[in-house]
Formats: structure tokens, C-alpha cells, sequence
């Protein structure tokens, strides 16, 4: 009896194992069966309604419930348990003291700036403002003179092939490092004739603004916008970042451009051929100096790198000091960007520009991931990173905007912390003056669209080992 009653439970719990499985296997064809029917849902959105019912679990540290976002971090906004990397703590005296000047050079900056909206908006000739630029001066003057030593090599001792080899080198340097006009770019460039709607809404921002109309718009394969120069006469030059742009909303569309004129209302001068142009000469002096050893090198080889070291020292250490003379300057040129441009598309509008860009900065992998599955076939990327972007839960929104509040300020930047500049734009509130209507901003995305392949050919141009 005991054989059979056992048997029977066995049998009992196989049947049970069986409908189970098949109960399992009908629902995922069920739920697939509805998820297909709809020709158009994107795939993003089939994985978020795969994942529509909501899981839950303990946090480890202070045992609160937490959502468990299937694709996202698991983090704890009770105690911020696994919130995100926290900035690694300077080691060494040197660097903590360092680390420690900058936190409260920063905080004292935004409190100044922040308590005096004249003083914000002042343009003073700083001390520090003439210093980095006399300091700029050496840089150039240096190069003058590298360009000069090679002229004098190679026309007053011309027969000596090695004085004029060296001589050769040291005027293609000099002439490399001159002080630049900038050139048009080559690729990615909208003209007004391809872009007239973009164009419009660029002009109507730079009226607003009082400022000069934008020359020309340039597309990039940045998460990034900015403002340059180029050419002389000089002329401007508005670059958007495509994977930034599909990403923004109408309102912090508005906000982006409004940002970047605005760094031409204020003549930001670490933008302009003289700062921007040592800046670039002490770079590529710091380059050529720090060269590594390469495999079987010979003594001399060794002895010259080793020679070098110390001078590409100073000139790291000289490019540093020019940027933290000019710091509070390009710090403060930021500040001023982000009030002119929150007058025009309003403060909050600005606020949520400055959120949704650490968003998808946060999330460039995912870029990446898109660029290895559609590098065939160039048109999808874009839109498929941007759509994967639509659904981002608002855990993980709230947690980059915590992680926000934890960016340091430090000295070698020209960009204050996020955080302490949505504070000041809520100093001084402004209402949208300016709004992107739908259909502008449909059209504009179609003319942008325009370059989408092109914009793909940089991505994979600049990721291109990363897609083996």
C-alpha cells in the first residue's frame, strides 16, 4: 500500500510539473501573440511591457522595499545604497588639499554669484583674466621663437643637412602651433539651404538674445552642444550633437541653443583664438614631451625620454596654472550661459536640460551597444539609441540627479557642478520667452535626420576597435 499511495503522489506531482510548463509556455506565446500584433511597437517599449509588472525587494542596508527596474541599476532611495560610484577620495597629502580648495572655491564662487545678480551679470577685467592672458602671450611668443630658431637653421646654415633637418622640423612646428582662425568642418555641416526651419528657430533665439545670427550649424556624434569660431573674418559656428539632440525634448531643445548663444553674448573668451589657441599648443608640447618608451628602445632613446620628462612636466604644470588663473572667469561664464539662456526658455525648461544631459551621458554605453548592432546598416542607430531613451524609469531618473549633488568641484574645470547650476538658475527664475512649437520641432528633426548616416560614419569612425 505504502509502494502504491506513493506511486500515485509521484504521478500526481509529475501532472502537476506538466500543466505547469505548459501553462508557462501558453501565457509566453500569449503575451508574445499581443506584443507582435502591433506592427509599429518599438522594441523598447515590448521589453517594457514584458517588464509592466512591478518587482520589488529589500534594500540589504536599511531593509526598505526597493523597486527592482529590470535593464537599470538597483539602488535604495531610502539610503542610497548602490546609488552609483562615489568620487574617489584624493590620496595624498598634496591631492586632498588640492580637492579640499577646489569644493570650497567652488561653494564660495556660487555663494558670491548667487547673492548678487549684478555681480553675475558684470563683465570685469579681471586680474586673473589679465594674467592668463599675458600667460597665454609666453606660450605664443615661445612659438614665435621655435618658428624663428627654424628659419635661422635653415637659411643662414643651409649646406649642414642636420641643421637644416631640425631647422625643417622646427618651422612645421611653429607654423602647426601659430594661433588658428579655425576651418570649416568638412563633414556634418547644415546650411541654411538644407535647414531652413532649424535655422528660423536658431535665428528667432539669437534675436531674443540680441546677439549675432549663427554663420553656420554643424553636426557632431557627441552627447554635447557648443559654440566656436572659424575662418576670418570670423565667423560662427553652432555644433549639436545629434545623440544629444534626438534625446532632448522640445522645451530643452529650446534651452540647449539658447545656452550656447548666450556664450556669445558674453564674448566667453576661453573659446577665443588667443587662451584657446595656447591652451592648444601647451597640449600638444605636453604630447610630443610624455611620448612613452616604446618595446627595444636604444640608449639613447632612453636617455632622451628620460631628458624630456622633466620639461613635460613643466609644461603640464605651466597649462594647469593657466587654467585655474582663468578658472573663476570661465566658471563665472557658465553661470552667466545658463541665467541668459533660462531667461529666454525659461528656468525650469533649463533645469531639465541640465538633468537630461547627465541622463544620457550616464548611459553612453548604450550608444555603444546600438553602434555594434546596426553598424551595417547606419540609418538605426540614433533612433535606436534615442527610443531606448524614452523609457527610462524614474528610479533611474532620481538617481542620477542624486548622483548630481555629489559631482566635485575641481580646478582644472571650465563647467561648475550640475547641481550648482540648476541652484542658481533657481535664483534667479525666468519663464519661457520662446517655445518650440510641435511641428517646428517635427521639421527640424527631419532636416537634422538629414545627416543621420553621416553622423553614424563619426561614431563608428571614432569607436571603431570597440566594434570587433
Amino acid at each position: 500500500m505504502f509502494f502504491i499511495k506513493h506511486q500515485s503522489s509521484n504521478t500526481v506531482s509529475k501532472w502537476k510539473v506538466y500543466l505547469g510548463i505548459l501553462g508557462t509556455f501558453y501565457f509566453v506565446l500569449e503575451h508574445q501573440s499581443a506584443l507582435m500584433t502591433n506592427s509599429n511597437l518599438k522594441l523598447s517599449e515590448a521589453r517594457f511591457c514584458l517588464l509592466a509588472q512591478k518587482k520589488y525587494d529589500n534594500c540589504p542596508e536599511c531593509n526598505a522595499k526597493i523597486p527592482v527596474p529590470v535593464g537599470f541599476t538597483k539602488w535604495c532611495p531610502n539610503c542610497d545604497w548602490n546609488i552609483g560610484e562615489a568620487p574617489i577620495p584624493p590620496q595624498g597629502l598634496k591631492a586632498r588639499v588640492y580637492a579640499d580648495y577646489g569644493k570650497k572655491s567652488g561653494k564660495a564662487l556660487f555663494e558670491k554669484l548667487r547673492s548678487n545678480e549684478k555681480r553675475l551679470l558684470k563683465a570685469s577685467l579681471s586680474p586673473s583674466k589679465v594674467i592668463a592672458f599675458l600667460m597665454a602671450g609666453l606660450v605664443h611668443a615661445f612659438t614665435l621663437a621655435v618658428l624663428g630658431l627654424g628659419l635661422y637653421l635653415i637659411f643662414f646654415d643651409w649646406f649642414n643637412v642636420i641643421t637644416l633637418l631640425f631647422g625643417s622640423i622646427f618651422v612645421a612646428a611653429g607654423v602647426f602651433l601659430l594661433p588658428s582662425f579655425g576651418k570649416r568642418p568638412k563633414t556634418g555641416t547644415l546650411t541654411r539651404e538644407k535647414a531652413p526651419v532649424l535655422y528660423a528657430f536658431v535665428d528667432e533665439v539669437a534675436d531674443e538674445l540680441n546677439t549675432k545670427r549663427i554663420d553656420l550649424i554643424c553636426l557632431s556624434d557627441e552627447i554635447n552642444a557648443s559654440y566656436s569660431t572659424f575662418g576670418f573674418p570670423k565667423k560662427s559656428l553652432l555644433t549639436l550633437g545629434t545623440p544629444l539632440w534626438f534625446s532632448l525634448d522640445s522645451d530643452q531643445k529650446t534651452a540647449l541653443i539658447a545656452h550656447e548663444l548666450s556664450h556669445q553674448v558674453n564674448g566667453d573668451s576661453s573659446r577665443g583664438l588667443w587662451l584657446g589657441s595656447a591652451l592648444n599648443s601647451l597640449d600638444f608640447w605636453y604630447e610630443f614631451l610624455s611620448e612613452p618608451i616604446h618595446e627595444d628602445p636604444s640608449f639613447g632613446e632612453i636617455l632622451a625620454k628620460l631628458a624630456m620628462r622633466p620639461v613635460s612636466w613643466m609644461v603640464s604644470t605651466y597649462g594647469k596654472l593657466l587654467i585655474h588663473i582663468y578658472w573663476y572667469d570661465s566658471q563665472k561664464a557658465e553661470y552667466l550661459a545658463d541665467y541668459l539662456g533660462g531667461k529666454v526658455s525659461g528656468t525650469d525648461e533649463f533645469v531639465s536640460l541640465n538633468s537630461r544631459i547627465a541622463l544620457v551621458t550616464s548611459h553612453y554605453n548604450w550608444l555603444i551597444a546600438k553602434l555594434r548592432k546596426h553598424h551595417r546598416d547606419k540609418e538605426k542607430i540614433i533612433p535606436a539609441f534615442t527610443a531606448e531613451l524614452q523609457d527610462v524609469p524614474d528610479t533611474e531618473v532620481e538617481r542620477v540627479n542624486r548622483l548630481l549633488e555629489r559631482e566635485l568641484t575641481t580646478l582644472d574645470s571650465t563647467h561648475p557642478p550640475t547641481f550648482f547650476r540648476n541652484k542658481m538658475l533657481a535664483e534667479f527664475p525666468g519663464d519661457s520667452k520662446i517655445v518650440m512649437p510641435k511641428e517646428t520641432e517635427a521639421k527640424i528633426d527631419k532636416e537634422i535626420s538629414q545627416l543621420d548616416a553621416v553622423v553614424a560614419s563619426m561614431l563608428i569612425q571614432t569607436h571603431f576597435y570597440e566594434l570587433e
